[in-house]
């Protein structure tokens, strides 16, 4: 197994200017939420707000998603450790939209160029958590703030276009192996690939270029933030077409029933 890049570097310095993932120790060990984010403190914020939870790993297998009151998924998942098989997981929550208070509590000003504009969401997730194997569309800074991960990450040239999902998972692109349990009958030339590994701790910052493979587990539950960055130009033509297909799969005219969406 390949070691990522570790650099003491800006992440300002590393975005859009590294073809390969680039992990930054301890770059956000200033950031008050490394202490101040306890499931305790979390659960006076939310008060009755329900969230929607992802239920199991939905890139390689049905979409299935729970209802919960956020302070019962703290208080059941979170805050103790879970032996059900298939694990609850909060994707792509928009933290600072739903407790703008949470702001004050991060410091993303040695992050991005002028003409990035970050999409920034939460995952939350339960030891265990998996989020199967895919790539993003946009550069991604994930910022370690609670409990570890592990990631095996992969070139782009590494999977095979036969091994590629068609299944829809909107600013992402879905891979049909399970890289941390692979199929190798089905999957014989994965055999050859060797993964980039990387454990995140708290206060970590890993840069993933667009088009670079990663599936991702929780080993402890965990608060991650995810910063998508979507330039000037990306606004015209990347993003652009993204949203023009998810309108198409929304229309039930692609993919319906075939994606990270939608139950299934």
């Amino acid at each position: 197994m390949k070691k990522v890049s570790v650099l003491n570097i800006l992440p300002k310095e590393v975005c859009q200017k590294f073809d390969e993932p680039v992990l930054i120790k301890e770059n956000i060990t200033n950031w008050a939420a490394l202490n101040k984010w306890s499931w305790d403190y979390l659960k006076k914020l939310a008060g009755e707000r329900t969230v929607r939870l992802v239920l199991g790993n939905r890139e390689h297998n049905l979409t299935k998603f729970r209802e919960m009151k956020l302070v019962e998924y703290i208080d059941k998942y979170l805050a103790y450790e879970n032996e059900c098989k298939e694990k609850l997981y909060l994707k792509e929550f928009d933290l600072f939209k739903e407790f703008p208070q949470l702001k004050a509590d991060v410091d993303y000003q040695s992050f991005f160029p002028w003409y990035v504009r970050p999409d920034k969401f939460a995952w939350i997730g339960e030891k265990g958590a998996i989020t199967g194997l895919h790539h993003d569309i946009f550069d991604n800074f994930l910022a370690q703030v609670y409990g570890r991960k592990k990631l095996y990450l992969f070139a782009y040239k590494d999977i095979p276009k036969d091994y590629r999902s068609d299944k829809f998972d909107y600013g992402a692109r879905v891979s049909l192996i399970n890289a941390f349990n692979p199929d190798y009958e089905r999957f014989p030339l994965f055999k050859t690939v060797e993964p980039f590994v990387v454990e995140l701790v708290p206060g970590d910052v890993l840069y993933i270029p667009k088009g670079w493979w990663h599936q991702v587990k929780s080993l402890d539950a965990t608060i991650s933030i995810a910063s998508f960055m979507v330039t000037v130009n990306d606004l015209f033509t990347t993003e652009l077409m993204e949203n023009m297909r998810r309108f198409i799969h929304n229309q039930g005219l692609y993919n319906k029933g075939n994606c990270t969406c939608h139950m299934n």
